[in-house]
């Protein structure tokens, strides 16, 4: 996980002191929110960026934007390194009329932790998994990757990967540890992906519990998943996030030591 990210989870506060590189947002779409529109969803595309200016293409996909008022505060959304972000911003258009949006240093995570992270290396098999076009018959087909985790929640995991997966992709995880509230196979969906600086790929992975799955598909599809992949409810994902809240790893090495 990035020092960015880490901070925030570890924390639980803003990104306040901490450098942030809009850079890395030339070419994609952005979020903008405005009094002038309550209600209203903006979206644009981001040409540049200078510093923590960022200049936005005006009204081309939303002609709304061409009518916001100058100077006036706004929020923007974005995904950036792995976290779903909203910062403040004032815009300021140019004579040309382009939308340039100055970014607050105050920035906030949209989603906060409900699920207690631990920093735990596990060794994890993967494999995407076709919903709807694959059945358990087609098990020996997928093609498996082996790999370790980065940190692990009742409700998600972020772990290594050698390449870039799309959002919303299902994952089948077998996670090799001795966890008794957790099942030997899961289903999982993939919810963000990202480079980090030495090049490889982390991506945050979201244990689909049997509740959500059952709304999810359709019940001719639930019999095609392999046995037992929904087996994992919200209660036992509830104690597994209990457990993980006493969790003390020093003292659990210390007892497999002494043995």
């Amino acid at each position: 996980m990035s020092k960015l990210a880490a901070s925030l989870r570890d924390r639980k506060i803003g990104f306040d002191m901490i450098h942030l590189d809009v850079s890395c947002l030339v070419g994609y779409e952005i979020k903008i929110y405005s009094k002038q529109f309550p209600g209203r969803e903006l979206r644009s595309k981001v040409l540049s960026t200078h510093g923590l200016e960022i200049t936005a293409d005006s009204g081309r996909n939303c002609r709304l934007i061409d009518n916001l008022v100058n100077q006036q505060k706004v929020i923007l959304q974005f995904p950036y390194k792995g976290q779903d972000l909203a910062v403040r911003a004032q815009l300021k258009r140019s004579n040309g009329g382009q939308c340039r949006f100055v970014v607050d240093k105050h920035i906030v995570p949209l989603s906060q932790r409900k699920h207690h992270r631990l920093n735990l290396r596990l060794a994890v098999q993967l494999a995407a998994y076709p919903i709807l076009t694959y059945g358990h018959r087609d098990l020996s087909n997928l093609r498996w990757i082996a790999t370790d985790s980065v940190n692990v929640s009742s409700g998600g995991m972020m772990v290594n990967l050698p390449g870039f997966l799309e959002r919303e992709v299902y994952i089948l995880i077998h996670i090799n540890w001795d966890e008794s509230h957790f099942p030997p196979l899961v289903l999982g969906g993939v919810r963000h992906c990202f480079q980090a600086d030495d090049g490889q790929f982390m991506a945050g992975i979201e244990f689909i519990i049997k509740e959500v799955g059952q709304k999810l598909f359709a019940p001719d599809r639930l019999r095609e998943l392999p046995p037992t992949v929904l087996d994992y409810t919200s209660k036992q994902r509830e104690k597994l996030n209990r457990k993980f809240l006493l969790w003390n790893p020093e003292e659990k090495d210390q007892n497999r030591s002494s043995r």
